[in-house]
């Protein structure tokens, strides 16, 4: 199917003014000749320049000590162990926090954050956590615990 068709088959759901008509067509010409280099299987997003990118749904997953103690309400939590899940940009997806004291927390995107803090919002630097990898069945063991 080329931009023509596409564009016609558009048109009859959304009008489009005939002075943005070049301009789709346009875009629909580069966005069918980017599909045609897929494979089933393929996983993209769109980027606002019209561009059609890979995205990379690995996930990595990562065990690290935290040797700061916490306290919290003069309460010593002491050292903590962190299981974080993470998307292939190591942008947090899953996050557990395990203290000396027997507290632990879960973070994921349906329990952002609570009164004790909250998923990490900022990407890790795979490369430097690359030594604390473990599985994805470690870390879903500590997660169903």
């Amino acid at each position: 199917m080329d931009e023509t068709k596409v564009h016609e088959k558009v048109s009859q759901v959304k009008s489009v003014s005939v002075f943005k008509r070049f301009k789709v067509k346009k875009i629909l010409r580069n966005y069918l000749s980017q599909i045609k280099g897929l494979k089933i299987g393929d996983t993209v997003k769109l980027g606002l320049d019209g561009i059609l990118k890979k995205v990379d749904l690995k996930k990595y997953y990562y065990k690290r000590n935290w040797e700061e103690e916490r306290i919290e309400d003069s309460d010593n939590w002491g050292e903590s162990i962190w299981y974080l899940e993470v998307d292939s940009e190591g942008f947090p997806i899953r996050q557990i926090e395990k203290y000396n004291n027997g507290k632990i927390l879960n973070y994921s995107e349906a329990n952002m954050e609570d009164e004790f803090g909250g998923l990490g919002d900022q990407a890790i630097d795979r490369e430097e956590f690359n030594s604390f990898k473990i599985s994805q069945q470690e870390f879903e063991k500590e997660w169903c615990e």
